[in-house]
């Protein structure tokens, strides 16, 4: 926070996201004495000022502003030290409400951090929710102004971009394999991340393309690497490509069987390693003369 605060010296004001594991006093107090802006979702259910119960019982009791119905991804059996049970594919019933509260300060908090602190909270409650399946229940502590159903639906959208940004970092990680290069000084790895971003962010584009507008004529790829995956890909292409198209035709270029469900990072990653040497292969033959076969 502090780095991201200082590199942007003033020029804009960034909203710093964060998941259950920067519920944090001592974190909260530092944002607010710098006026900071931030979505944060909290972890504990905190005691507060002048309240005998805590936060969730008392947020609990604030009006709905809003619902918004939602489709829930399954999700898998995950780690022992994962926080969530496995669930199902379902469409969701949110309802979405706000308050300000006053936080009573942490027994382990640092020394200077102030007494209590003012803040407003966003809670996104599901109802309805299926038996034996965990509810969806966000307690978002945030500094943005909750006056208007609008305002709070920004807290809202504000916390599901960190999606976004969570596959973004899967794409570098798990796509790129950035922590595999074994890079044997910060200098490298700051020139191999130069090279990844823009690929993972290309990468990212296409698969939430191919989500989100499937119909839709590709513009994730450059005419150039649509001619050469046309041309050298395992599925053929139509000819002015949908994003769909061009993203099931890339995973089958690194390898991908549709009966193993949707492409992973990994084998796009391999794909579009693939599509890069195809393409620097094409323009060193273009360079030197050779003759193309269309």
């Amino acid at each position: 926070m502090r780095a991201c605060e200082q590199r942007l010296q003033g020029t804009a004001r960034a909203i710093h996201v964060m998941d259950r594991e920067g519920d944090n006093y001592d974190l909260l107090s530092e944002l607010e004495a710098a006026r900071s802006r931030y979505v944060i979702r909290l972890s504990h259910d905190r005691r507060l000022v002048g309240e005998g119960d805590k936060l969730r019982e008392v947020v609990g009791r604030a009006p709905s502003l809003f619902r918004r119905e939602v489709h829930v991804s399954p999700r898998a059996v995950g780690r022992p030290r994962d926080h969530h049970a496995p669930r199902e594919a379902r469409e969701a019933t949110l309802e979405v409400s706000a308050m300000a509260v006053t936080l009573s300060r942490s027994s382990n908090f640092a020394p200077g951090s102030p007494p209590s602190l003012k803040v407003n909270v966003v809670t996104v409650l599901e109802r309805d929710c299926p038996k034996r399946q965990e509810p969806i229940a966000w307690y978002l502590v945030t500094s943005e102004p909750i006056d208007t159903a609008e305002q709070v639906a920004q807290v809202v959208d504000a916390y599901r971009a960190r999606w976004v940004i969570e596959e973004f970092f899967k794409v570098v990680k798990t796509g790129c394999q950035i922590e595999k290069r074994q890079m044997e000084s910060y200098e490298a790895l700051r020139i191999a991340l130069a090279l990844f971003l823009p690929i993972a962010v290309r990468l990212l584009a296409l698969r939430d393309a191919a989500r989100t507008e499937p119909e839709q004529a590709c513009s994730a790829l450059t005419a150039r690497q649509l001619q050469l995956l046309r041309a050298c890909g395992r599925k053929p292409l139509s000819a002015t490509p949908s994003n769909l198209e061009v993203y099931m035709a890339l995973a089958a270029l690194g390898g991908h069987l549709r009966s193993n469900g949707p492409p992973g990072w990994i084998v796009l990653g391999r794909a579009y390693e693939k599509l890069l040497v195809l393409e620097q292969g094409w323009a060193a033959a273009q360079a030197n003369g050779d003759p193309i076969d269309d």
